[in-house]
């Protein structure tokens, strides 16, 4: 039975093919199991025999059944499990392929191994990707952080470390705080404001030091998956944000600052983006397309009618507030209120900047 030391060692001596479509391959000591390698660089593990159903989302994202042509000419069938290029994703082909003979796929029924590997499948692929929902949420937020640094503009040169102001990457209440001002940053693959509130805190400003209220803005921001990779990703907007703060006073140190709090985003578990390192591995490089205008939501007005916890104490008084989850779904413009939300991302940006690095 191979070891995990086994099949790593193997995997990085399995040369990428010519061909655009044609994977090489290596038999893992059975005529069930193998690894490969396609012209992207990218690793599977190939599973021959009938198609393999996933019931997890992770697993199905990353699994299809078909045939393939190997490099040496071969035909093979069966289900394909396809990790993206990179360091992390090598090591979680050959974990999994490791635990699928660990299980014995070498000598039981496939349908069988796999359905008891899937838990363990999932579990690696959640720990090296992020899940489809929090790379919406990056994006959003670094796409907000981007254009925060274009509206500093010749201000740049003298901020220290600007993108401190950013707060997504930790657990805190707000994505990004500038003084008295914050920003919620929602985004969501619909072409309508549709967001998930996971807490009254989202969409209620909060009493600051010295007895003021924060201004408290929601951006919202719609996003579709584009069919190539391009400068609105994860690795592109980070580039362009290591653009803009190399023309800061702190240059490398801000870069490097920006870089270790990015690598921190993500849920309990992911092991998190380290660029450039990842940069061009395809999860993070893929490009996405807005759905719509971003749109700036003011959460102090009081037309926008949303759930706030006056509204629970005084009609259901009998509901525990931190319990309170909703979706709500903000119009495009709202009823009775002038200019509100602010569909000029840029300008709104360039406003709350002049006040806090004035």
């Amino acid at each position: 039975m191979p070891t995990y030391e086994d099949i790593a060692r193997l995997i990085e001596e399995i040369p990428a093919p010519d061909g655009a479509d044609e994977l090489a391959v290596e038999w893992l000591e059975s005529d069930r199991v193998a690894i490969a390698r396609d012209s992207r660089e990218r690793h599977a593990v190939i599973l021959t025999g009938p198609p393999l159903e996933a019931r997890d989302s992770a697993v199905a994202s990353a699994v299809r059944a078909g045939e393939w042509r190997t490099a040496s000419g071969a035909t093979l069938k069966g289900t394909l499990l396809q990790l993206p290029r990179g360091d992390a994703f090598r090591t979680a082909t050959a974990a999994i392929a490791a635990e699928l003979f660990r299980r014995g796929i070498d000598s039981r029924p496939t349908v069988e191994v796999f359905a008891e590997v899937e838990p363990f499948i999932a579990l690696v692929l959640r720990r090296v990707l992020l899940p489809d929902d929090s790379v919406l949420g990056l994006v959003g937020e670094l796409l907000v952080l981007k254009e925060l640094l274009v509206a500093l503009g010749e201000k740049r040169a003298s901020v220290v470390d600007p993108t401190c102001v950013w707060r997504g990457w930790q657990p805190q209440a707000r994505d990004f705080a500038l003084g008295p001002t914050s920003i919620e940053v929602k985004s969501t693959g619909l072409n309508v404001s549709r967001h998930s509130i996971s807490g009254f805190e989202q969409v209620e400003p909060r009493s600051l030091d010295g007895g003021t209220t924060e201004a408290l803005f929601i951006a919202s921001i719609g996003l579709r998956r584009a069919a190539v990779s391009g400068p609105l990703s994860i690795a592109g907007l980070a580039d362009q944000i290591i653009e803009l703060i190399r023309t800061g006073p702190e240059g490398a140190d801000g870069e490097a600052k920006f870089v270790q709090r990015l690598g921190q985003y993500g849920p309990e578990g992911f092991q998190g983006y380290k660029h450039p390192e990842m940069r061009d591995q395809e999860s993070y490089a893929l490009g996405f397309t807005t759905t719509f205008v971003p749109r700036v939501y003011d959460m102090s007005d009081e037309n926008i009618r949303v759930l706030r916890r006056a509204d629970l104490a005084r009609d259901f008084p009998f509901v525990l507030a931190q319990g309170v989850r909703y979706t709500m779904e903000l119009p495009g413009s709202v009823p009775g209120s002038i200019e509100n939300p602010r569909t000029d991302l840029q300008a709104f940006l360039r406003g709350v900047v002049a006040k806090l690095w004035s």
